[in-house]
């Protein structure tokens, strides 16, 4: 906490930063005007006890550094907030996909573990570092249409070799604080294009059209399901017997060759339609993904 706040209420000093940060975002709000003259002079010794802990100059009223000043201000009314009524607060922060990312504490499905093996603690942390410090973001809130709470974030993680440089893809469910991961892929922007009229999804579409192999959920199939109705009670999937070998580039039965696969997705129950929906799921070809990882320095 800000040492100006300390002695101050929790409650007022909630509503003291987010006046303040309104004041330097739009300043003509009324939502933004002091409610004391002791309000006034503290928002002035906040913001310069702000620009005193990150090297700013007293004097520098630029647009950079107020913005900046204006994110700690939300950032520490934020965490007040939580810590004034965690349990409510940060279930409403989540579902509504507003929860900030570096709240969250990350647990990753064994698929993902068994797969890296020794290598898994490096990858965790790059997991951990896309969530908490991304570089994008997309949400979905329950609304019966959409993947109920799930999360996708994106991070960039640069090499001096180049070829070794990759976008971390993470996607997770959200549960109050906890965020539950399934997807965590490298995409290497010389294969897949990270840019997407979709957002984040779209990346993954990319990536699963790439080293995915086709599936079957509740009767959809594909080699990516955006999200899909499926019966109460049934998690199982039917990896189709056609796919395309990574040798010969033609279609053969896996009765021949059978590629490991790891099938991941997300299921839940939308508490809007209460209808039982898996959501991104995908088949992706192990094999196939982690010969390119050992052609970059994996």
């Amino acid at each position: 906490m800000l040492s100006l706040l300390e002695k101050i209420d929790r409650d007022e000093a909630i509503g003291i930063l987010a006046r303040a940060a309104l004041s330097i975002e739009n300043e003509g709000n009324p939502e933004s005007f002091f409610r004391s003259k002791k309000e006034e002079k503290l928002r002035d010794a906040l913001i310069a006890e702000i620009k005193r802990k990150f090297d700013i100059d007293n004097d520098d009223f630029s647009e950079e550094s107020m913005s900046f000043v204006a994110n700690v201000l939300d950032e520490e009314s934020d965490r007040l907030l939580v810590q004034r009524d965690e349990g409510a607060v940060v279930s409403r922060l989540s579902e509504k996909g507003t929860l900030p990312s570096d709240l969250y504490e990350i647990f990753v499905v064994d698929n993902i573990k068994d797969f890296h093996k020794h290598k898994f603690e490096r990858e965790l942390s790059y997991i951990v570092n896309t969530v908490h410090h991304s570089d994008s973001e997309q949400h979905f809130v329950d609304d019966g249409i959409n993947p109920p709470l799930v999360s996708l974030f994106s991070k960039k993680f640069e090499f001096k070799e180049v070829y070794k440089s990759f976008f971390m893809l993470v996607a997770g469910q959200r549960a109050g604080s906890r965020l539950d991961v399934h997807h965590a892929w490298r995409i290497y922007p010389d294969l897949i294009d990270v840019n997407s009229p979709k957002g984040l999804i779209g990346v993954l579409e990319r990536f699963a059209g790439k080293f995915g192999v086709d599936i079957d959920v509740g009767g959809t199939r594909g080699k990516f399901i955006f999200v899909t109705d499926v019966a109460d009670g049934k998690n199982d999937f039917e990896v189709k017997t056609t796919y395309e070998s990574p040798v010969e580039h033609a279609f053969k039965t896996l009765k021949k060759y059978k590629p490991d696969v790891m099938i991941t997705n997300f299921f839940s129950t939308s508490n809007v339609s209460g209808i039982r929906k898996a959501s991104l799921s995908v088949g992706i070809n192990l094999t196939k993904y982690e010969k390119l990882l050992k052609t970059r320095g994996y």
